[in-house]
């Protein structure tokens, strides 16, 4: 609410255009810089605005953009500015369901500043709104938060268009129990493996980056079809990291499809 507030005072069109063009120009310029910075090497914007998860975000006039811009400065600033890196990861608390793996990445990985101002972050963020909310506000949020509960287990948004394992199971009318279980066994093998593959292989910052997305889009079960515009951090990595030490055996097919 805090980001909306000002678009509220522009007509509905206005504000809507703003927000769009505001976001997903923050979106694929930092995206740009992102794959510049890992292979030294220019790419045009036409790939980039190409990207169906985008065209996805614009048409349901979503917060996708923003979220994939934070997630973006967070990154390209992890390396060199691991302060600055937290400080702007913890804003992912307006959506906290894109931050389930940034904990335990950040801690597996040892960036304990990032860690911090993370947290420092979000706690401010979180403060600064029950200033303008209050206590009510707060007790209003949790109230209502029974609806995103129902929101998935009742289908109040088609669990067609969601993309977790939670929402295939229910799609195939699999019982509640059996589609949160196969939900929560996956979360816990994908941050055990992202600690592992940390530990024994202590990648880059790049890779890094590429390993915490990738986990946060397979931990929630609330993962609609526009968030996947998150994709295209781990899916550029790949492709800079092909361009840049060769690719392997089906590697550029699989990652177009």
């Amino acid at each position: 609410l805090l980001v909306c507030a000002p678009l509220a005072l522009m007509p509905y069109g206005l504000s809507l255009f703003a927000w769009l063009a505001g976001t997903t120009a923050a979106a694929v310029l930092l995206a740009r810089q992102w794959l510049k910075q890992q292979a030294a090497a220019t790419i045009g914007l036409i790939p980039l605005l190409a990207f169906p998860a985008l065209w996805i975000n614009i048409g349901n006039g979503q917060n996708a953009a923003l979220t994939t811009a934070l997630f973006l400065g967070g990154c390209l600033l992890l390396d060199r500015r691991p302060v600055i890196a937290g400080l702007i990861l913890g804003l992912l608390i307006i959506k906290p369901q894109l931050g389930l793996a940034l904990p335990f990445i950040l801690i597996a990985s040892g960036r304990w500043k990032t860690f911090i101002a993370a947290g420092v972050s979000a706690a401010g963020l979180s403060f600064a709104a029950w200033l303008l909310v209050g206590t009510e506000g707060y007790l209003a949020f949790l109230h209502n938060s029974e609806l995103a509960r129902a929101t998935l287990e009742q289908g109040l948004v088609s669990p067609a268009r969601m993309q977790s394992l939670f929402a295939a199971l229910m799609l195939w009318h699999a019982p509640l129990w059996l589609a949160y279980g196969a939900q929560i066994l996956l979360a816990l093998t994908v941050i055990a493996s992202a600690c592992f593959i940390i530990r024994r292989h202590r990648p880059d910052h790049f890779a890094l980056s590429a390993l915490m997305v990738s986990a946060t889009l397979l931990m929630t079960p609330f993962m609609l079809d526009y968030d996947l515009l998150l994709s295209a951090i781990p899916l550029g990595w790949l492709v800079m990291s092909g361009l840049k030490d060769g690719f392997g055996p089906w590697e550029k097919i699989v990652t177009l499809a």
